[in-house]
């Protein structure tokens, strides 16, 4: 007879250190079992094993059986297999390029690629974060480590484990909204651009020889610009290295010209080991936790996990609401049916055809349709006022923008006499097109000489060259040159106007 007894004799026994930390990489697997101050000083060493391609389930496989790898796992990838993209959320081409990357991704890598979204937005600004990692190493992890089960495998990002530790080490002032902290090491560094308290832009830099100052200088300018202008956020408060005091005043000087402080974090090795360590030391669960990628996995014949926990309250307010439903249902049923019956009597006493009624409704259908149509194909007219100043070029100056985009229709119910007058003849149509949408600009630059200057040519350029104007208006004219007298100087006005195809 089968009992608990004789089930727990079949399954083996878990054997090994009771907390390790895995390091995955594309050619080799580094665990951690012992203290991460141990790891810090080089008095305790990671071990690193040789994975060949496509076997990292064989291969943990193997070290869970050897004991290796004990009963709590924490798992972590190489930087260089995962990729941190953000864009802003109210920004929809932002969005949209981010969305093509992952599949772009996905198309290359076997197996595609999976991602974790990072809650990097409070306040009025709202950024997408993602973590995207290749699926195959993911599933591959869970698959080498199933006996362990879910509960004791913590799948984390690397990334954010770092900077969690790297707070640990030098906490930042609560005034800081967007920090750099860069994480010197040989022969690369890790830049991490931190907002809110949330890593949103990861970089690594070659840090090896004389040109490590320069080449940590380029990387610091590269996280401003994503900051201000990318991701619009603003200045940065700040900037931590993590480095040793005798190189802090050397390295220092790629924070020149930055007009912020410049800070000494601890310095922390990143080599394999060290990561190991770190992600093995990481927080599990609650605030300072790095983000979980074990949750966006899932093997093949396993159930999904059921967030019951964050679920409870959710669920009882859809039992109150379903309640409701089922009350209000009842007597919207009941109300249906005296509608039928009235209407029933309303078609005999006025006299009115089922048919009249379908007409009524197709000419409602076509009136919304085009509405919606229109909807559709609308002008974001903030964002093409957004980006028309940073489209002029230099010496010209913007003198007037207009822009429309009218609708007309006039619905008709179907009868005998559509499209046809007191004549007999055709309808004309009144009122314009519905895709009569225009955008035109008019522009002054200072006439040099005789020649007609080139900023007329290159604003044309420039307008076609933006998806911002020429996705509503592909069809650009040339420009339109009247030379006017501003009293002793001479100034040439350029016209442009942008249409859609087709529209007037």
């Amino acid at each position: 007879m089968f009992n608990k007894k004789s089930k727990e004799a079949k399954a083996p026994k878990i054997i090994g250190p009771k907390k390790c930390g895995v390091l995955i990489s594309q050619r080799s697997i580094t665990v951690f079992t012992e203290g991460l101050d141990a790891a810090l000083s080089g008095a305790a060493k990671a071990k690193e094993y040789p994975v060949e391609e496509g076997k990292i389930a064989a291969a943990l496989r193997v070290l869970l059986d050897r004991g290796e790898i004990g009963r709590d796992v924490a798992i972590g990838l190489d930087p260089t297999l995962d990729f941190l993209s953000t864009a802003r959320s109210d920004d929809p081409a932002q969005i949209q390029a981010q969305s093509q990357l992952s599949e772009r991704l996905s198309s290359r890598l076997p197996g595609g690629v999976v991602s974790r979204e990072n809650k990097a937005g409070k306040g009025k600004v709202k950024l997408k974060s993602q973590v995207l990692f290749p699926r195959r190493i993911g599933v591959g992890v869970l698959e080498g480590l199933v006996r362990l089960g879910r509960s004791r495998v913590a799948m984390v990002s690397t990334t954010h484990a770092l900077y969690e530790f790297c707070k640990k080490k030098k906490a930042s002032p609560r005034k800081w909204k967007t920090e750099i902290r860069l994480i010197i090491g040989e022969p690369e560094s890790i830049a991490l651009l931190v907002f809110n308290g949330v890593v949103v832009v990861r970089q690594t830099v070659p840090t090896a020889g004389d040109g490590k100052v320069a080449a940590l200088k380029s990387i610091v300018q590269r996280l401003v610009i994503a900051a201000r202008k990318e991701l619009q956020l603003g200045d940065v408060y700040g900037v931590v290295l993590h480095t040793s005091e005798v190189d802090m005043p050397v390295l220092q000087q790629s924070c020149e010209g930055l007009g912020a402080p410049c800070l000494q974090g601890a310095a922390i090795p990143i080599s394999r080991g060290v990561l190991a360590a770190i992600v093995c030391h990481s927080k599990r669960k609650g605030r300072g936790a790095p983000l979980d990628l074990n949750t966006e996995l899932q093997l093949e014949g396993e159930r999904p996990a059921f967030p019951l926990k964050p679920a409870l309250a959710p669920i009882s307010v859809l039992l109150g609401i379903g309640g409701w439903m089922w009350f209000e249902g009842s007597v919207l049923l009941n109300e249906i049916s005296q509608m039928d019956s009235q209407i029933e009597a309303l078609q005999i006493e006025r006299e009115i055809t089922r048919d009249d009624i379908l007409d009524v409704r197709d000419a409602m259908g076509i009136e919304v349709g085009l509405v919606e149509a229109f909807i559709g194909q609308r002008v974001y007219w903030g964002e093409v006022g957004q980006s028309i100043p940073a489209l002029i070029p230099a010496g010209m100056k913007l003198y007037r923008l207009e822009g429309k985009y009218e609708f007309f229709f006039v619905p008709k119910v179907t009868g005998a006499t559509e499209g046809k007058n007191e004549e007999g003849g055709s309808e004309k149509p009144s009122g314009p097109p519905p895709n009569s949408r225009t955008l035109g600009l008019v522009c002054k630059v200072p006439m040099v000489g005789k020649k007609i200057p080139p900023q007329n040519r290159q604003l044309t350029a420039a307008l076609r060259a933006s998806e911002v104007i020429s996705k509503p208006f592909p069809s650009i004219d040339e420009p339109k040159i009247t030379s006017t007298r501003n009293g002793e100087s001479s100034e040439v006005e350029v016209t442009v106007n942008c249409r859609p195809p087709g529209g007037i």
